[in-house]
């Protein structure tokens, strides 16, 4: 087949896929606009970045098979009754109630108030817990996440969840097809023969190979014996406990959670295990609810993905931010807001809020840094509060409006996390602990400058057009 034979090919199938694109997917107009630029005028380009990032078959087919997922939490929710804690005199006084009600009506997500929360920012201290909390297990031990790795760090947990399995213990682990490319199938095979099971969430079709880089799952999820839940930022590797000289030291946030929260926790990664493996796992729910004096701190485990109508932790973020009288802080690897998302917070600034914003200076990945950077320069230009963190990488996600409610989970404020992934956000309404968490914010200023609006303006001519075309392509996610 010569050059002009391609060349027909290609543009035959891009006409196909802007057909799609126009008649038969819902994309917003700015997305599906740039679809078309991108097709027509760089057909060679535009071919393989629909084919990674644009086709959209495996979200109609989440769709249908989600409707096995949504019977079970919808008999669990019956169960366990929406309207179990009526809401505190916290939530009420703070304008959170509108909040809440907002999150268990689109997000089915069970306000309890029976919890406590434990806040890590460290990964040595958060995986020493984490290993020593592996170590009691009695009964079980659920893993879920987007990166596991066999190094250093992870050969010392697999060789624990092997010694637990063989004790008896049920082990079950869920990682994405994607994020944890080329885990080895040696280590898995050792894994099932103790008598852990493991399985991948949307294997490639392909043994390490994946070019589908949407709908993946991003949760992290820790749950052992019913009893503590772990979930944030971190995933499993050497490089979350700042082994990796790219990155240096790693700054994240995690939450421990003990309480009835739990059994939400433990329940989504239930609903992705049957999701994945159509295997039925039974939780004694009456055991893990009710426990006495575990805390005072009220939350909502919000889970969000692209086989849900709504983008309910985006929108509840918006929420947060427009009920804001004093301050917001947020904290996230990539700033790459949709429209609402920018809208809210303009208002925010321009309406006397403080808003402080702070990004990683070290990028993992360039271009949406590029792009994240000229979406900063728009509220900075209104007032807004930019930090540049050096002490690293900072790969912490969370949100905190006036020191009364907080988000903390795996969503960035991007379009890939409001839309495409697989998230899981702890939703705190607790003074005390959200206060830790805005402290921590602080406590990264020591290793931050502030972003002032002439050092962004005297940026060079070549990371300037870097921006534009980043920013040109965000529609595309």
């Amino acid at each position: 087949m010569n050059f002009e034979h391609i060349f027909l090919v290609t543009m035959f199938l891009n006409m196909i896929f802007i057909t799609t694109i126009v008649f038969f997917e819902r994309r917003s107009p700015s997305s599906t606009i740039a679809w078309i630029l991108v097709l027509t005028f760089t057909p060679y380009v535009g071919f393989f970045l629909y084919l990674m990032f644009g086709l959209s078959f495996r979200k109609r087919v989440l769709i249908k098979k989600k409707k096995y997922v949504d019977l079970q939490r919808k008999a669990y929710l019956k169960r366990i009754n929406m309207n179990k804690n009526d809401l505190d005199e916290y939530a009420i006084s703070h304008y959170s109630d509108s909040l809440v009600k907002y999150l268990e009506n689109y997000g089915e997500a069970i306000y309890f108030t029976n919890n406590n929360v434990e806040i890590f920012t460290d990964g040595r201290k958060l995986f020493e817990d984490m290993i020593s909390e592996i170590k009691n297990a009695k009964k079980y031990i659920y893993m879920e996440y987007y990166i596991i790795k066999a190094d250093s760090l992870g050969s010392i947990i697999f060789d624990i969840l092997m010694e637990k399995a063989q004790d008896g213990v049920d082990v079950k682990i869920l990682y994405d097809g994607v994020g944890s490319l080329g885990f080895p199938r040696k280590r898995i095979r050792k894994l099932r023969k103790s008598g852990a099971k493991i399985v991948s969430f949307f294997p490639p079709f392909i043994p390490n190979m994946n070019f589908r880089l949407n709908y993946r799952n991003h949760r992290k999820i820790l749950a052992v014996d019913g009893v503590m839940a772990y979930t944030g930022g971190f995933n499993i590797g050497d490089e979350y406990i700042g082994e990796n000289k790219r990155f240096g030291y790693w700054r994240d946030t995690h939450l421990k959670i003990r309480g009835d929260a739990v059994l939400e926790v433990q329940k989504q990664f239930v609903f992705d295990w049957e999701f994945t493996t159509k295997e039925s796992v039974e939780i004694n729910e009456k055991e893990i609810l009710g426990t006495p004096n575990t805390g005072i701190t009220s939350m909502q485990i919000v889970a969000n993905g692209p086989d849900w109508e709504y983008p309910v932790v985006k929108n509840g973020i918006i929420k947060m931010i427009s009920n804001a009288k004093k301050s917001v802080y947020i904290q996230s690897p990539y700033f790459v807001p949709d429209d609402s998302m920018m809208e809210v917070l303009k208002i925010a600034v321009m309406s006397g809020i403080d808003v402080n914003i702070m990004l990683p200076n070290k990028p993992d990945h360039p271009f949406i840094y590029w792009a994240s950077l000229s979406y900063v320069s728009e509220l900075l230009k209104l007032g807004a509060n930019c930090y540049i963190y050096e002490g690293g990488f900072m790969h912490s996600k969370f949100v905190v409006v006036d020191d009364k409610v907080a988000t903390v989970g795996t969503t960035n404020i991007d379009i890939r996390s409001f839309y495409l992934n697989f998230e899981l956000n702890a939703f705190i309404y607790d003074e005390v602990v959200v206060k830790k968490i805005k402290e921590s914010f602080k406590e990264d200023l020591k290793d931050s400058h502030l972003l002032s609006q002439e050092e962004y303006d005297k940026r060079k001519l070549v990371v300037k057009f870097k921006e534009s075309v980043a920013r040109l392509l965000t529609p595309l996610l």
